[in-house]
């Protein structure tokens, strides 16, 4: 039977692996965003880590986005691209020293924070700098939490709001992160909750805050059902109003949102096998080379050029030399030849950004004859010697 051509023409114009992007979409997206949160005029920085394609950035410049950044190469990457500092707003609350003293030279105003240490690097490196403070906050309901490495805890914001107004810093906002692609609306509200009750009490210690960032979470849809932008918002909007007063600086930023669904991962099969009797499947693309969030159970809607054939239960692989690089078990897929294409789709979010996730590259290669790894080894007291 001849092959009837169930993948557009398009996905065969180019080698594999390759990432479609959607740019009409991502503006779409956007635009539902801005009408769904239109009562609190909404500030949008899309996070950049999501995807960095500089096409992109451009073109949420041009419909007036700011940006989230967590590095210096970010900042760069932005400002080359006529982005003002302004509208950049440097959203790490660990950051390197150089990366702070840097980004402060070249005009970047508003950092976040959430522990003493961070406080000072902000005093001693952006003096007078915009000071958000991100909470510790409920992740019921995300599929990626990041709960533990970032945030404060409520009963500790006060203190850090003083300690950065003493510090000659201006706190001038609180920020937190539900989680990736949360499902549950409800969670933005526990997140409020606990908003409300510091912002409270910095008023009553004499600190007005003015901003709330409701950080990223919004979800894209890969193979479950998922909340709409408009759904969350009709459980955002009014607690905002009611929390925080007609006046808040409302700010979100959306990553996964924004790109997610805009993104077509083409990729090709280059070999098959049976074993223990079940059809493996292996293709050209892979959990190192941009589909790392797999080893955190993602999914991703699957088609291929040969979906008018019956389907069997199968292992997708990738193409490394690594029993882990496994993209899908016991999926469904037709009966499939070397060199035919798929496609997985909602890939335009966390894929190409890990070549250099955050703006932070991979370690350069230094070729030395000195034994490190001996002296190492020998002790603390042999390499202090050796390197004397």
């Amino acid at each position: 039977m001849d092959n009837p051509a169930v993948l557009p023409s398009r996905f065969y114009d180019v080698d594999t692996p390759c990432l479609f992007l959607d740019l009409d979409r991502v503006q779409a997206n956007l635009e539902a965003l801005r009408t769904a949160f239109a009562a609190l005029r909404p500030r949008v920085f899309y996070s950049v880590k999501a995807n960095g394609d500089p096409r992109l950035l451009s073109t949420l410049h041009g419909l007036g986005t700011g940006f989230d950044v967590a590095s210096i190469a970010e900042i760069r990457r932005l400002l080359g691209l006529g982005v003002p500092p302004s509208e950049i707003t440097f959203s790490s609350t660990v950051k390197i020293p150089s990366h702070v003293a840097e980004a402060h030279r070249r005009g970047i105003k508003r950092f976040a924070f959430d522990s003493e240490a961070e406080v000072a690097k902000l005093a001693d490196l952006a003096p007078g700098a915009q000071a958000v403070l991100r909470l510790e906050v409920p992740h019921t309901g995300s599929r990626w939490p990041l709960a533990g490495k970032f945030g404060a805890r409520p009963s500790e914001a006060p203190a850090l709001l003083r300690a950065a107004r003493a510090s000659g810093l201006d706190p001038c906002g609180l920020t937190f992160h539900v989680g990736s692609q949360c499902l549950r609306a409800d969670t933005w509200l526990d997140a409020l909750d606990v908003c409300a009750r510091v912002w409270e009490a910095a008023a009553a210690a004499g600190i007005g805050l003015r901003l709330v960032n409701v950080g990223g979470g919004l979800p894209t849809r890969y193979t479950e059902e998922v909340p709409g932008v408009s759904a969350i918002a009709e459980r955002v909007v009014p607690r905002v109003r009611d929390a925080f007063g007609p006046d808040v600086e409302f700010a979100i930023e959306p990553g996964r949102y924004l790109v997610g669904d805009a993104g077509t991962l083409a990729t090709s099969v280059i070999g098959k096998a049976v074993r223990r009797g079940k059809p493996w499947v292996y293709v050209d693309l892979g959990i190192y080379s941009g589909l790392l969030e797999v080893v955190g159970g993602w999914t991703y809607p699957i088609l291929t050029e040969r979906d008018y054939l019956p389907k069997r239960r199968a292992t997708l692989a990738g193409p490394s030399c690594d029993s882990t690089d496994i993209l899908a078990q016991d999926i469904e897929l037709p009966d499939l030849e070397i060199g035919d294409r798929l496609l997985l789709f909602s890939a335009g979010a966390y894929t190409t950004s890990y070549r250099e996730y955050n703006g932070f590259p991979f370690p350069d290669v230094v070729v030395t004859t000195t034994a490190l790894p001996r002296l190492v080894a020998a002790g603390p007291a042999a390499l202090a010697e050796a390197v004397a």
